[in-house]
């Protein structure tokens, strides 16, 4: 106690220089070095915690001391690496809550010098290597959560940092920096392979409320009852769900505040060794803008699962796929990969060297023709990457008078808002032939005449449509825009073309609901949303295949749709939706990925 009483004389003895006197930088390296020559980081804390004036002078002093002129810099990392952990020791030995103040003292400890921090790129190297050091797993687990959370949430570390980080504090059980995958065959399953070993869900609190999660995975595991339902989300979210899903078996995954949206069938594409001894995730090199961390959820996932999951699914691992693909944009049968020429827009994009495509590029045949060039060279590399032939599910304006190319070329952009899978569903028949389930806006006047007011009264419930808003006839008034026209052309022109390749081709309706209609409009900025009846998840069941999907809450349609797909050989089970998902375009297939069960 003498010593210690002593060292905090000295220091309040030997306050930090002045940032504004002229010498700062030296003065800071040799105050810096004095302190951690001459007292104990414990002491000095406990010093600054009764008297937190102090705090941002001293930080901002030994920030200047990391630099690599500063004789000091080594002692001066390591005595801030021990502030850091006594601060830490302090709030975990206090307990649970922690208030916003005690998270930004910690913070500020281990970012040393947040504001320099959060400005000078070249100061972020020597502070980062520091934070590793700062907490173990003698710190509340609590607390070692929510201030990773803080530092993804606050300052936004790259995902290497914020993994090393997660690791040396014990909060993941391995590093995907080790599980990168080199150069061997891969093999990417159909839409209908074997049984469905382990589906992925990305349920933030930002976006679902705990009734709703709760609600879905609910009956996902009364729908799945031997899958493992694998679940990305924050601590917030946990905690409200976990307890009252304790019987579903659900393998945790925390998301630490990193930024993920709900739909995990866009980042990455699951794909299988070739000796099916594992599963390889192949993140989508083509980063969707304003969904950047999203590139990352594979990594999350491999690197926060537990044993027993990573041991089921063949020790995981990932890479970045080789070329850009767009899995809302293609459904994968056994012999081919189908898509629109939208899924090869970005990869065209890229050998163009443009973000956008020119006005005038379709204005004539050579524009057109050079287009189209372009896209058999993306054809190519994705028929590398799917291991399989790639088929456009419509017809290519490939010769002709230009104005009849330009006719075609503007039906085929009637439909380029639009995921293909929330429009087209491809089921195997018994016999060998398809029956391909094709959207038609043009059904939807007999579904206004004939579904049931209290049915548009859930629908408007559920969906937030506002109180003023006259269901159905508003709904009837969106579907003959020029909007809805345009989309309905396109998928008249993949019906037809799936008839003339032997399809049995049938219709379903599809609603495209105006964003304005909605009672809260506040932080939405798309024009519309689909309610549907495709983007369907199929998995084989003995001699049958069986599918999810969401349900509408339009019941009697619902009813219907899944009769239909019996008739066509498939047990259709519709799950109550996520509707945020839903009101931001992400139907059933958009919200899942799934890792299919190795070949027998």
């Amino acid at each position: 106690m003498l010593i210690a009483a002593i060292a905090i004389a000295f220091v309040a003895a030997a306050p930090p220089p002045d940032p504004d006197a002229a010498g700062f930088g030296k003065r800071a390296c040799a105050w810096a070095g004095d302190l951690a020559s001459s007292a104990r980081a414990d002491d000095f804390e406990r010093e600054l915690f009764r008297d937190p004036n102090q705090l941002p002078p001293s930080l901002h002093a030994i920030g200047a001391a990391l630099a690599p002129t500063c004789a000091h810099r080594a002692e001066s990392g390591d005595f801030v690496v021990g502030l850091a952990k006594a601060n830490a020791r302090r709030l975990s030995d206090a307990g649970a809550p922690w208030t916003r103040v005690d998270m930004a003292t910690l913070l500020a400890y281990q970012l040393v010098d947040p504001v320099r921090f959060a400005q000078d790129a070249k100061f972020r190297p020597r502070v980062l290597p520091l934070v590793p050091r700062e907490m173990d797993g003698s710190i509340s687990h609590a607390l070692r959560e929510r201030q990773m959370k803080e530092l993804n949430e606050t300052i936004g570390i790259d995902f290497d940092s914020a993994e090393t980080i997660e690791l040396a504090w014990q909060l993941v059980p391995r590093a995907s920096a080790l599980r990168k995958f080199g150069s061997a065959p891969l093999r990417i399953p159909d839409d209908y392979a074997s049984p469905i070993e382990a589906t992925v869900f990305v349920l933030p609190s930002r976006f679902f409320t705990p009734v709703a999660v709760e609600t879905f995975l609910t009956a996902q595991r009364e729908a799945t009852p031997g899958r493992r339902l694998v679940v990305i989300t924050d601590d917030d979210m946990k905690n409200a769900v976990s307890e009252k899903l304790a019987r579903s078996r659900i393998d945790w995954i925390d998301s630490f505040g990193r930024d993920f949206t709900p739909w995990p069938r866009d980042p990455f594409t699951v794909a299988r060794r070739g000796d099916d001894s594992g599963v390889v995730f192949l993140v989508r090199p083509n980063l969707q803008e304003g969904r950047e961390e999203d590139s990352n959820m594979a990594r999350q996932i491999i690197s926060g699962a537990s044993d027993s999951l990573d041991r089921a699914l063949g020790t995981m691992q990932w890479t970045v796929a080789s070329t850009a693909f767009h899995n809302g944009q293609v459904l994968l049968t056994p012999d081919a990969a189908w898509i629109t020429l939208h899924a090869l827009e970005v990869r065209n994009l890229e050998r163009m060297g443009r973000r956008a495509i020119p006005r005038k590029q379709f204005d004539t045949s050579k524009g057109i023709d050079d287009y189209l060039a372009l896209s058999k060279k993306s054809i190519a590399e994705l028929e590398k990457l799917y291991g399989r032939k790639v088929r456009v599910i419509h017809p290519l304006p490939e010769s002709g008078k230009w104005a009849e190319r330009k006719k075609l070329i503007d039906v085929i952009y009637g439909g380029a808002d639009f995921d293909l899978d929330s429009l087209v569903t491809l089921v195997p028949g018994e016999d060998g032939k398809w029956t391909a389930f094709v959207a038609d806006l043009s059904l939807d006047d007999e579904l206004f005449r004939t579904t049931p007011d209290e049915e548009w009264s859930r629908f408007r419930s559920a969906y937030g449509i506002a109180s003023s808003v006259d269901l159905p006839v508003a709904l009837a008034e969106a579907q003959r825009t020029k909007r809805a026209k345009g989309l309905d052309a396109f998928v008249d022109l993949i019906a037809k073309s799936l008839e003339r390749e032997g399809m049995t081709v049938e219709r379903l309706p599809l609603l495209l609901v105006p964003v304005p209609l909605l009672a809260d409009t506040a932080t939405l900025k798309h024009r519309d949303f689909v309610v549907g009846w495709n983007n369907v998840v199929f998995e084989r069941a003995g001699s049958r295949l069986r599918a999810n999907a969401f349900a509408t809450v339009l019941d009697s349609v619902d009813r219907d749709v899944v009769a239909r797909f019996r008739a066509a050989g498939v047990d259709l089970q519709l799950l109550p939706p996520l509707v945020r998902s839903v009101i931001l375009n992400g139907g059933y297939r958009c919200a899942s990925n799934n890792v299919r069960r190795a070949s027998p």
